[in-house]
């Protein structure tokens, strides 16, 4: 659980955030110094949620003041791309969709 705020560097990886619960805001510093917050859901169950993308080679910091859980899914990648917000409606659980939305590829 995070109650405040867990920072990362993301090196030479690409990283996902993801709120299986409670909402956050999503910092992001690299090149555009995105902030982006993200809503969490009522529950696990609930559907598909909004994302924040952290390229390589960023620093990333979620806050959340209520506290909640997070999900971190990273790759290693050679390519670096902007930092980027995926709203739930654009990214789908059950194709390739999700990650073109989000990377932007």
């Amino acid at each position: 659980m995070i109650s405040d705020t867990h920072q990362f560097a993301t090196g030479g990886s690409e990283w996902i955030v993801r709120p299986p619960h409670g909402g956050s805001t999503v910092h992001i510093a690299d090149t555009t110094d995105q902030g982006v917050q993200i809503p969490g859901p009522e529950s696990v169950f609930s559907g598909v949620t909004d994302v924040a993308y952290a390229p390589r080679d960023a620093r990333a910091q979620i806050a959340s003041g209520a506290g909640g859980r997070f999900a971190l899914a990273g790759a290693k990648c050679e390519r670096r791309l902007p930092a980027r917000y995926g709203p739930a409606p654009e990214v789908s659980a059950g194709n390739d969709m999700g990650r073109r939305v989000v990377r932007g590829g």
